[in-house]
């Protein structure tokens, strides 16, 4: 690759743009992307859907799960140069911390700022707080947008993703039968009960569920209207049996050994096409990307379910800029990110992204940066 003359003084608008691919599975359950369909009941935790809640509808990742772990990711790192530089064992307090990491402020000054009318006071925050610049808070938007992370192949034919955790939790009592000779007789008739009481409430309605829609199915293809009905007759004989196991359980205790409905995972080797965006970018916010995505490599994790090994992902992008009055963008580097590190191949001739990251880790050491403040402008009493 030819070496790019860049002077990265100023603002700038950056672009990583590549790929992103899921090395394990990956879960995102939010509840209200859960329904019913496909032989499911509306308790499988289902992957978001760009568009309609239905079993084909493509599924996606959103944006805000990636940076929500990269903007936690860019806070430990500066968190981590600060103790080293400073000997500071604990820099952030409670109120710094929840505004870097979330953008919420818990003191409620930023709703009584009075501030918009005072030229060039936002610039001068984001100056003197490029983290929060990057990502913004309540009233202050952030300077780099994460895109949603959608598939680059998935089809109804040959869905991306597969139904993880189904099942049934086990009893150790009724696996290793051996184990009631280490419990008195009382216990032992204690276990009797539980044991009966546990059948009860750890019924499958699952393959029931499932059943209905076979014969739905079924009914919607038949033109014969004694088939019809007969089908009709089933499916209500079936959902009554759902109903009454339904009350059975309802009011008891947990099964021990009760039905696991499980949840859509994104399969791994899963790629997709993504793109993360700064814009107005200075030498401190690039920096901070950098080195954000070196700390994001120690533990490149997004979504739920991490203690079933969910969630780990690798990526690789290119990082461009248009330079003024170009018609076309010029390539500053490569980054990777993975669970073997953090590479960065700097095409500019002087190194400039590489000497960002230490320009940056230098001010960290400097005290140059004021990370407790989020205020644009005066406090309104």
């Amino acid at each position: 690759m030819n070496k790019v003359d860049f002077n990265i003084n100023g603002r700038h608008t950056i672009k990583l743009k590549g790929t992103v691919t899921a090395v394990t599975g990956i879960n995102i359950s939010r509840k209200d992307d859960n329904f019913a369909g496909g032989g499911f009941s509306k308790d499988l935790g289902r992957l978001p859907r760009a568009g309609a809640k239905t079993q084909h509808t493509p599924v996606f990742i959103q944006g805000a799960s990636l940076r929500g772990a990269l903007r936690r990711s860019a806070l430990s790192r500066i968190r981590q140069h600060i103790i080293v530089a400073l000997n500071e064992d604990k820099p952030f307090d409670l109120a710094t911390h929840y505004m870097l990491s979330q953008g919420v402020d818990i003191t409620g000054k930023a709703k009584g700022e009075k501030s918009m009318q005072v030229v060039g006071a936002e610039d001068e925050l984001r100056n003197e707080n490029p983290l929060l610049s990057l990502f913004g808070r309540w009233k202050m938007a952030g300077h780099m947008s994460v895109d949603s992370l959608h598939p680059k192949f998935q089809s109804e034919k040959s869905p991306c993703f597969y139904i993880e955790g189904a099942g049934a939790r086990t009893n150790d009592f009724v696996r290793s039968p051996e184990l009631v000779g280490v419990l008195s007789a009382a216990e032992q008739e204690e276990l009797k009960k539980l044991l009966s009481d546990d059948e009860i409430a750890s019924k499958d309605t699952q393959p029931l569920r499932q059943l209905i829609d076979e014969l739905d199915a079924q009914r919607k293809q038949s033109q014969d209207r004694d088939e019809k009905a007969s089908l009709k007759q089933e499916v209500d004989e079936i959902r009554q049996q759902i109903k009454d196991i339904d009350k059975e359980q309802k009011g008891g205790r947990e099964a021990i050994q009760r039905p696991l409905d499980g949840f859509e995972c994104i399969k791994p080797n899963t790629e997709f096409d993504h793109q993360m965006l700064i814009q107005r970018a200075n030498e401190d916010e690039i920096a901070i990307t950098l080195e954000m995505l070196s700390e994001f490599s120690r533990n490149p994790v997004i979504g739920g379910h991490i203690n079933l090994g969910c969630g780990t992902i690798s990526m690789d992008y290119e990082i461009s800029t248009f330079p003024p009055l170009s018609d076309k963008p010029i390539i500053l580097g490569q980054v990777t990110v993975n669970t073997d590190g953090f590479t960065l191949i700097d095409y500019t001739t002087d190194k400039v992204l590489e000497n960002a990251r230490a320009n940056f880790i230098k001010k960290l050491a400097d005290s140059t940066f004021s990370f407790d403040k989020f205020l644009i402008g005066k406090e309104v009493i």
